[in-house]
């Protein structure tokens, strides 16, 4: 398999960081959000209606910023703003869990 890095960043930055809703959900979620799912999804359809990225909605919404941007580390703050440079998700765990199953069945 070849990876062509340039595809790749272009296609993740047509989703204009909306891949950054993934995290965000489950951060606020532990920090006691009940609807943290529901809140993700509508920042993502301002961001969309705005036409600004996922990041600068999440900035721009009150109540992220007044009940839960304090309690984010900067880590996972980087991860809601530039997902497409500090988040991967579960893709590099399920990548080995692949390899390993296909390495057992070899």
């Amino acid at each position: 398999i070849e990876v062509d890095e340039e595809s790749m960043k272009r296609n993740l930055n047509l989703s204009g960081g909306a891949i950054g809703a993934e995290p965000l959900y489950l951060i606020i979620g532990k920090l006691g959000h009940t609807a943290g799912h529901e809140k993700a999804k509508e920042i993502a359809h301002a961001a969309l209606d705005a036409g600004i990225t996922f990041g600068e909605a999440v900035q721009k919404d009150e109540e992220i910023m007044q009940k839960y941007w304090d309690k984010i580390s900067e880590q996972d703050r980087l991860k809601i703003i530039e997902p497409e440079t500090h988040y991967i998700g579960l893709a590099a765990r399920k990548t080995r869990m692949i390899v390993d199953k296909y390495k057992q069945n070899d």
